[in-house]
Order: structure tokens, then sequence, then C-alpha cells
């Protein structure tokens, strides 16, 4: 999945879609080992609803269906 982000964002040419990965990878893992803050997941919380919201716009803009996901 990291080498697919990586390709994503060098093909779109836009770091924040790698950047948004590993801040969305941070919440995954807090949810099996409950390392994070609450302050740290405050502070990255918007940098996750900006790489979905990215992600979902890049799939709209390839003519796919969210919805099916």
């Amino acid at each position: 999945m990291k080498n697919a982000i990586t390709n994503l964002a060098r093909e779109h040419d836009d770091p924040f879609i790698t950047t948004g990965f590993v801040a969305a990878e941070n919440f995954h893992r807090n949810f099996f080992h409950d390392h994070m803050e609450r302050y740290e997941m405050a502070a990255e919380r918007p940098a996750v609803q900006q790489f979905i919201a990215r992600l979902l716009a890049l799939l709209d803009e390839a003519g796919g269906d969210a919805a099916m996901y």
C-alpha cells in the first residue's frame, strides 16, 4: 500500500498524499496500540480528513464510484 501511495503522489505531483497517508496510518496503528495522545489525534485529524477527501476526488476524477468501496 505504501508503494501505491508513493506512486500516486508522484503521478499527481502531490506530496500531501504521502503525508496524509502517514497520518491515517498513525490512526490505524493507534486503534490497535492506543499510543496517541488526544492532542496528537486532534492535530492529525484534519490531515486524515483532507487525505480521504483527496483520494475520493481522485477516484471521482478517474470515473470511479466511491459508493462501491
